[in-house]
């Protein structure tokens, strides 16, 4: 009630001072989700994403992208409306870890697993440099019960890299 209506005078009267500053725009668009102002909230949340987009920093981007995928599918619940969201977040980062996890949450938790599942060795592909995706691409095959291609894709990495962390 009361603490969200003076959080969204303040985020409103921080947004008026620095209208281009990411971390006040996205935490106007929580505020204005959590308040139930969802149609302003995705605007802004949509706003967020153009902003993260025309930064310098990578890992702002990624954020970005995942803003509003995350709010139509966490907040409105609207499958239909966060699937694109999400596929353009996967264009756009496709050998981030976050961005996967994020992804392959999504599919999963609308019984799409194998959405996912495809996705995960095109990025290990294009990042062959990737521990981290292997590993994630590794215990995927082994939840989905292909413990041997688990085990080949950890024994490749080994043979790849030959370091302590392989």
């Amino acid at each position: 009630g009361r603490k969200l209506e003076d959080a969204l005078e303040d985020t409103t009267r921080l947004k008026e001072l620095a209208p281009d500053d990411y971390a006040i725009r996205a935490l106007h668009a929580t505020v204005l989700g959590d308040i139930g102002k969802h149609e302003e909230a995705e605007r802004e949340h949509a706003f967020v994403k153009q902003l993260g987009q025309e930064s310098d920093d990578p890992n702002l981007q990624i954020r970005a992208c995942l803003a509003p995928a995350v709010f139509a599918s966490e907040t409105l619940g609207d499958t239909e409306k966060a699937r694109p969201l999400y596929e353009d977040c996967a264009r756009r980062n496709p050998t981030d870890i976050v961005t996967l996890n994020h992804i392959a949450g999504f599919f999963d938790g609308i019984g799409e697993q194998e959405r996912s599942t495809e996705m995960i060795p095109k990025s290990v592909e294009s990042a062959p440099e990737s521990l981290a995706l292997r590993g994630t691409l590794a215990n995927r095959l082994q939840m989905a019960g292909d413990v041997e291609g688990a085990e080949q894709v950890l024994r490749e990495s080994v043979d790849s890299f030959g370091s302590a962390q392989a």
